[in-house]
């Protein structure tokens, strides 16, 4: 299947950037014509930049990363555009059938401005709304037979992407908003840190995550993108030099409250060259009397959960799309897109996340921190 993402994705994206640079064309032909016949001048170059950023940080080239930031943006221009087009074609659709656009915005410059006013509306809400997660709480109950019943607080973060998009100041902002919320455990369940973890460990971006307070400790694993960098031993160091907890296919049992198992990411086998252990065998010695929460990056294996016992498994990775319509995409993918499905005695909570990869924006979905209020009991 990797062999054909990549044709896929090129053939797409390069498809994305000729319908919105075709439309940018246009546009100016009838705003300013003069710039019109240089437009693709520009676009030309800067198409090539999101995926000539990234080769040139995998060849050890010094400050791809400014690249892959310039790059992002673009992507971010382009998505705009597409679906600012798709919007304005939507509308004047409709305005042959209803007539209600008045005639200075049908054609000329005022479509022209109409139209790139659309665009800006467009990515403006995108790049605000990526940046201002919700609080969403989830109520759980687990059956256990114990003496004394018990709630647990506990805390979900996925994908923070944590890199030159998302810095320092944002995950400062992060662990001050988990810290008011007062939790018992913090879970990180997978690319915390993005493509470059080197760039990460210069600029010391993880250093927040010392600050984070709960009385179990914050517990985390890797995702996909840790094992993309090529160097998923320093994430984990990075990680762990804050207090964190990292399980890589191991499970541990927290004051005999609950126990927890981190499964490695399924992409350990395409980047590390290893596999990761069956659920079976990580949970072979594991008790069933505490409540098990599992920690797995990807949520592709609810059933294999459901088999293995488990009562709680937290994910990451689907984004939710991070923009429509791509989230038509993941839901098809995954049985669990996001939100809460259960399954049999398994509660299965998949977060669209935190932070973003590639384009720095979100429509059709907000960026979160997930309370789980967990009932024992």
């Amino acid at each position: 299947m990797v062999w054909l993402f990549l044709p896929l994705f090129l053939v797409v994206y390069f498809g994305a950037t000729y319908y919105a640079g075709e439309w940018w064309v246009t546009l100016l032909r009838q705003w300013l014509p003069a710039l019109a016949p240089w437009c693709w001048a520009v676009i030309g170059p800067l198409s090539l930049v999101p995926i000539g950023s990234r080769i040139l940080h995998r060849s050890g080239v010094a400050n791809a990363e400014i690249l892959t930031i310039v790059g992002d943006y673009w992507l971010a221009v382009v998505v705009s555009s597409v679906l600012a087009r798709a919007f304005v074609f939507a509308c004047l659709l409709a305005d042959s059938y209803l007539g209600y656009l008045p005639q200075v915005v049908r054609t000329g410059p005022g479509y022209a401005a109409g139209s790139l006013l659309v665009i800006a509306a467009v990515m403006g809400y995108g790049l605000w709304n990526a940046r201002n997660p919700v609080i969403r709480t989830y109520d759980i109950s687990v059956a256990k037979a114990l003496e004394t019943p018990f709630l647990l607080r506990a805390v979900l973060v996925s994908d923070l992407h944590l890199g030159g998009i998302v810095g320092r100041t944002r995950l400062a902002s992060l662990v001050s908003r988990i810290n008011k919320l007062a939790p018992d455990t913090v879970f990180l369940v997978g690319d915390s840190i993005d493509d470059d973890v080197e760039y990460v460990a210069n600029h010391q971006i993880t250093q927040p995550l010392a600050d984070l307070k709960s009385r179990y400790g914050v517990y985390a694993v890797l995702g996909n993108h840790e094992y993309i960098s090529g160097q998923p031993d320093q994430a984990v160091r990075l990680l762990e030099d804050t207090g964190v907890t990292v399980l890589r296919d191991q499970t541990v049992e927290v004051q005999g409250k609950f126990i927890v198992a981190g499964r490695d990411d399924l992409w350990k086998s395409r980047y590390g060259g290893q596999k990761r252990k069956t659920l079976a065998d990580l949970l072979t010695d594991t008790s069933r009397s505490l409540p098990l929460i599992l920690l797995d990056h990807q949520p592709r294996t609810l059933s294999e959960a459901v088999e293995a016992g488990v009562d709680i498994q937290l994910s990451g990775h689907t984004h939710k799309g991070q923009f429509f319509p791509l989230n038509f995409v993941t839901a098809a993918v995954h049985e669990n897109n996001w939100g809460l499905v259960r399954r049999g005695q398994l509660t299965s909570i998949v977060s669209c996340g935190f932070g973003t990869w590639g384009p720095p924006i979100r429509i059709g979905n907000r960026p979160e921190i997930i309370l789980l209020r967990i009932t024992v009991g």
